[in-house]
Order: structure tokens, then C-alpha cells, then sequence
């Protein structure tokens, strides 16, 4: 990830349905439950709340039917998120089901939908191609 990209210039640089850096760092600072929603509207995968920071989740993925977790950066297990985040934490990490209204209500008005919903699901083959690789 490029730390010197802010949120904003991140999107400003993001292509359509394209995974580059830029698609990394916003889909990892900001606009992971936009992503996590659109992969559940198209899959059914359940989304999943990882941890608490300042009362607010670190991250948003989706499991996938074979139990890891998915985001724009691919397949995980549950142990590799929870050491990934760990240092953000609030009191360790924790993984949770969560509700697509309550991750909805965040990205639009916790986060004011950084990237907007149209652009995000334009990411959803792209990131369903990287679940299916690593299955």
C-alpha cells in the first residue's frame, strides 16, 4: 500500500473494476465496507466486522462458503486478519457477523461513502476472480 496516498486522491486515481495500488489503499482505508457490501449484494457471502478503533470497525470483508475471508487484496484466514490488525485494535480483534444495514449506515454516514457505490461494484468480478483463484 502507499501510505502518501490519501483517501480522496486514491479514488480520484481508482478504474473502473481495475485492482491497481490505488484500488488497494481505498478499498483498504475507507472504502472496505462499500466493497464488503457490494460483494454481498452479488454473492450472499456474509459480511464480516473486523475489530474496533475509537468505537469504529477496523475493516469490512465477506466469508467466503469456504470460511476464509475476502477483501480487494484476495483470501485470507481468519488468523492472518486478526494478526494484520491486531496493532489497531482497541481490545484485540475481533470478527463479526454484520448486518448490511449497519455496514451500510457506516460507509455512508461514519465514512461519507468515500467511493461511490456505482464505482465499487465495478470491483466485484475483479475480486470474486481473486477468491475463486486462491479456492
Amino acid at each position: 500500500m502507499h501510505d502518501s496516498l490519501s483517501i480522496t486522491e486514491a479514488v480520484a486515481t481508482l478504474t473502473p473494476g481495475v485492482i491497481t495500488p490505488a484500488a488497494f489503499e481505498a478499498f483498504t482505508r475507507g472504502a472496505c465496507a462499500g466493497l464488503a457490501i457490494a460483494l454481498h449484494d452479488a454473492t450472499g457471502w456474509p459480511i464480516i466486522e473486523i475489530g474496533h478503533c475509537d468505537g469504529l470497525p477496523l475493516h469490512f470483508m465477506v466469508r467466503h462458503p469456504d470460511g476464509r475471508l475476502v477483501d480487494i487484496r484476495g483470501v485470507h484466514s481468519d488468523a492472518d486478519v486478526c494478526d494484520e490488525w491486531e496493532f489497531e485494535a482497541d481490545e484485540g480483534v475481533s470478527l463479526g457477523e454484520a448486518a448490511r444495514a449497519d455496514v451500510m449506515h457506516c460507509y455512508r454516514y461514519d465514512c461519507g461513502e468515500p467511493v461511490p457505490m456505482d464505482l465499487v461494484r465495478t470491483f466485484v468480478p475483479a475480486v470474486a476472480r481473486l477468491a475463486a483463484t486462491y479456492a
